[in-house]
């Protein structure tokens, strides 16, 4: 299908060495000095796009070969081209389900906690959110990076899939900088501790049914402040791996905004 440069650059800001927004989001690292400058995007979009039109012939051959790999490993877990597909992610804009609906020909549809406008254009489903900005206020989005660290897998991450039958998947063997699995592993078996306690007390209606937020925590107006600030320790460990945009972590609004001017 060739390199859809929109594609790369709709998935998101990045702020630093464009061989590094290459090595995030294509998989391959651009040799030389013409790719080893800083790009801040989309500040800088035409630039961006120029760049990776540069790259369009070696950026076709590597996604051949990763998907080489992801179609093998989909066959050796039962899913050929006529099977349905649905890409179950926290969201956000539903890149990688647009991405896999070009190269597949599989159906493919996706479901998410939160969608932004442009995830919502593919009628992929939302469970908290659909059609949602960044930092308008929602409860969700706006603390997405904090879930996406809690909820990153102690196993590594999953980089791709190779053609090689003898090997069954890439994944990240060291951690990134800051990043403790072990930590992280600590906090998700307390919150499933804490969700296997409310389906005992309250059972399976507690999934499904309507919850009023104010009945919820309308306590916790009652507790004083420094009482419920969260010891440094308990965050201590928990990041992303946050080559995807580039700069050092900041989930702040003014982050955000810093960075898209």
């Amino acid at each position: 299908a060739g390199l859809d440069v929109d594609l790369v650059l709709d998935a998101g800001a990045f702020e630093g060495s464009f061989a590094d927004l290459v090595e995030a989001r294509l998989g391959m690292r651009p040799e030389g000095a013409h790719f080893a400058v800083t790009v801040r995007h989309p500040a800088e979009r035409a630039r961006c796009a120029a760049l990776l039109a540069d790259l369009a012939e070696p950026a076709r051959a590597a996604g051949e070969q990763q998907l080489a790999g992801l179609r093998r490993h989909l066959g050796e877990v039962g899913v050929d081209d006529r099977s349905a597909l649905c890409l179950v992610d926290l969201g956000y804009s539903a890149t990688t389900q647009r991405a896999l609906a070009r190269v597949l020909p599989n159906p493919i549809s996706g479901l998410y906690c939160v969608t932004t406008p442009a995830g919502a254009a593919t009628g992929a489903a939302a469970v908290f959110g659909s059609g949602v900005e960044f930092w308008t206020g929602h409860w969700f989005l706006d603390h997405s990076l904090l879930l996406e660290a809690l909820l990153s897998s102690t196993d590594g991450a999953v980089l791709g899939y190779r053609a090689d039958p003898d090997v069954e998947a890439v994944v990240r063997a060291e951690p990134p900088a800051g990043v403790d699995r072990e930590r992280i592993g600590v906090v998700q078996t307390a919150a499933m501790a804490y969700c296997d306690d409310l389906l005992r007390m309250y059972g399976p209606a507690v999934l499904t049914d309507g919850i009023d937020p104010g009945a919820v925590l309308g306590w916790v107006s009652r507790i004083r402040p420094e009482f419920l600030l969260p010891p440094s320790e308990l965050f201590a460990g928990l990041r992303i791996e946050n080559g995807f945009v580039g700069r050092p972590l900041d989930d702040s609004a003014a982050g955000q905004k810093a960075l898209d001017a």
